[in-house]
C-alpha cells in the first residue's frame, strides 16, 4: 500500500501474500500458548496519512476495500484469531465514522458478513484521528456503542481516567465471554519449546533465509 506508516510494519502488499504469513503467524503463536490479533480492520495500508497525528480518509469503493479484508476473512474463517483491532479511518464512500465508531464496519462487515465472533479492540482513543469525536469519555463510549469490546488509551492518563470514571458502571457479558478467549491456553516451558522438531525446524529455516547472499563467481 502506500501508507508509509503501516509499510514496514506490515506482512505485504498483496493480500494473498498477508493471508499466508498471518495464518502461519497466527499458528505459531497458538502453538506457544498465545492468541493472535488482526488489526487494523478493514485495512490501513491504502491512506497517506497517519492516524497518530490526522483522520485519514479512504475515498475507495466498496469493491476495493473487499481485497483488504480477505486476509480477515481467511483468519476467521479458519479460527486463527482470537481478536481484531479496528481503523482510525473514514471510509467515506460507505461510512461518515471511523471504523472504530461504526457499527456498519464492527456490526455488519465484522460480525455479520464474516462470522466473527471474538473481541473487538479499538485502536488507542489518544491518537489524533479521535480528537474531534469528543472528550476520552464520549470516544469510548462511541467505540463500545458501535461494538467494540475494549477500548484503549493508551498515552493519555488523564484521559484514561475520565473515560474509567465515566464507564464505571459499564458492562457487557457477551464482551466478557469474548475477552476470556484471549487468556492463553497452554503454558509451555521455553526449554520444552526449544526442544521440539517444530522449533528447530523453524530456527533452521530462519537461519537460511537471514544469511547473507553468496554470489558465486567462475574463474
Amino acid at each position: 500500500g502506500v501508507s508509509e506508516v503501516i509499510g514496514d510494519r506490515s506482512f505485504h502488499r498483496r493480500a494473498d501474500v498477508v493471508g499466508d504469513l498471518a495464518a502461519s503467524f497466527s499458528r505459531g503463536l497458538r502453538s506457544a500458548g498465545m492468541a493472535a490479533v488482526a488489526k487494523h480492520f478493514p485495512g490501513h495500508g491504502a491512506v497517506f496519512a497517519d492516524s497518530h497525528l490526522k483522520l485519514p480518509v479512504d475515498r475507495r469503493e466498496y469493491s476495493d476495500l473487499l481485497d483488504d479484508m480477505q486476509p480477515y476473512e481467511r483468519l476467521i474463517s479458519n479460527s486463527l484469531i482470537a481478536g481484531v483491532m479496528t481503523a482510525h479511518i473514514v471510509f467515506k464512500e460507505l461510512d461518515d465514522l471511523p471504523a472504530s465508531f461504526s457499527s456498519f464496519w464492527i456490526q455488519r462487515e465484522l460480525r455479520s458478513r464474516l462470522g466473527f465472533n471474538g473481541a473487538v479492540f479499538c485502536d488507542d482513543l489518544s491518537m489524533k484521528a479521535t480528537r474531534d469525536y469528543g472528550r476520552m469519555a464520549r470516544r469510548a463510549g462511541r467505540a463500545l456503542e458501535a461494538g467494540c469490546d475494549m477500548v484503549l488509551v493508551c498515552n493519555d492518563r488523564p484521559g484514561a481516567e475520565q473515560a474509567v470514571d465515566a464507564l464505571n458502571d459499564y458492562s457487557n457479558p457477551l464482551s466478557l465471554v469474548r475477552m476470556a478467549r484471549l487468556h492463553g491456553t497452554q503454558h509451555p516451558l521455553r526449554e520444552t519449546l526449544m526442544a521440539s522438531d517444530e522449533w528447530r525446524a523453524a530456527s533452521t529455516d530462519l537461519g537460511r533465509f537471514l544469511e547473507p547472499p553468496e554470489l558465486k563467481l567462475d574463474a
